[in-house]
């Protein structure tokens, strides 16, 4: 890879017997350490170029790309007036209990020699693994940093926060399992290889794109779903279509998610959330930049606020949500509103509770009819 910018190295990997180019996997590796070894040192003496360097330390969990559990750590610091974050280690770690994770970090930051009264501060998000009063990561590494105050990531609490106002709603949730299960039902290698032919043949010229997958407490990886969903719903819907044709399973699925996608509730819905996100998306994303302070998440927060309550007061921004509904609907043959009419519960009262009904006098019957001939039934 180097070669390509480097021309000194792409000589002598030319130059070079094919049995000496020196690019072994072992190699490799050691490169690779010596490479971090050095990023090390030069955090380490960023750290201790002045006097009284307080510092707070980010951590997560995480998985890399072959499914293994990690522990990633960062340090924030400020150097030279300016805010700085720097990865300082990706440990692998089988067991994710409190006692484990508080090791990790520890002994990541073994190296950087820091005096633990410099630490203000914890970034964790809030899991209960993390953030628990007792046993929590926090209160085992407020033993070793006594004077730091654990603070939970504002832009994951911005998250869940928002979504969790969505999920009161019943058809929002299943809007969203719609969503999650598209993707799954798009994974499949048959699916996955249809799919991709018909953005090549739909949208000839442009790149192919993979649709993604929503969790429950990422309000931006909900954004990614919806986006790509509203982007290649004509293709999304073609496919769909192509497997209702089939038998077996891929029918019975791609039967069921047809249906609940060929409604102008899904299509509103989709329309509607993609507008959110796109008002929401610059809060959640500069809620994770390095440099943000403590008013600018403040800012951020209040004006996203006043946003969504300016969308939901303003009847010009509703009618035009409305508009790009119908005509999504018209261009890709939607007429229904709902996949089922609504259906009222009969639940079976109890004995106690029952009233008994009188029968209505005459009078009162024969104003219902008269009110009935008037305005109808």
């Amino acid at each position: 890879m180097i070669s390509y910018y480097d021309p000194e190295i792409k000589r002598r990997l030319d130059d070079l017997p094919g049995n000496g180019k020196l690019t072994s996997t072992d190699i490799q590796n050691e490169i690779l350490q010596i490479a971090a070894s050095l990023l090390i040192r030069r955090i380490k003496t960023e750290l201790h170029d002045e006097t009284d360097t307080f510092y707070a330390i980010l951590a997560d969990k995480c998985k890399d790309v072959s499914k293994r559990e990690l522990v990633a750590v960062c340090i924030r610091y400020m150097h030279k007036g300016m805010i700085k974050e720097r990865a300082v280690g990706f440990l692998e770690t089988g067991d994710m209990h409190a006692n484990a994770i508080s090791a990790k970090i520890l002994q990541v930051l073994e190296p950087l020699q820091l005096d633990p009264k410099l630490c203000v501060g914890f970034g964790f998000d809030g899991a209960s693994v993390m953030s628990g009063n007792k046993g929590g990561v926090h209160m085992i590494l407020k033993k070793t940093f006594p004077h730091a105050i654990y603070v939970h990531c504002h832009s994951h609490r911005l998250n869940l926060v928002l979504c969790a106002a969505s999920k009161v709603s019943p058809g929002i949730s299943t809007f969203f399992d719609v969503i999650n299960n598209l993707h799954s039902f798009m994974t499949g290698t048959r699916r996955h290889a249809r799919f991709i032919e018909i953005q090549k043949e739909l949208r000839p010229g442009k790149p192919t794109l993979e649709l993604e997958r929503s969790c429950d407490v990422r309000w931006s990886s909900w954004s990614c779903a919806v986006s790509k969903v509203l982007t290649l719903l004509g293709q999304i819907l073609e496919t769909l279509a192509d497997f209702s044709q089939s038998s077996g399973h891929s029918k019975i699925e791609a039967d069921s998610l047809l249906q609940q996608m060929q409604t102008k509730k899904c299509v509103f819905i989709l329309v509607m959330f993609n507008r959110l996100f796109e008002m929401s998306d610059y809060a959640t994303k500069g809620l994770q930049c390095s440099t943000i302070s403590v008013t600018d998440c403040i800012d951020l927060i209040e004006g996203l606020k006043e946003n969504y309550n300016t969308l939901r007061k303003t009847e010009s921004d509703f009618i035009k949500l409305v508009t790009l509904t119908d005509d999504l609907m018209k261009k890709h043959d939607i007429i229904n509103w709902d996949v089922t009419g609504s259906r009222k519960r009969r639940l079976p009262g109890r004995p106690e509770n029952k009233r008994r009904l009188e029968p209505a006098p005459d009078f009162l019957r024969a104003t219902a009819v008269g009110w009935q001939l008037i305005i109808g039934p």
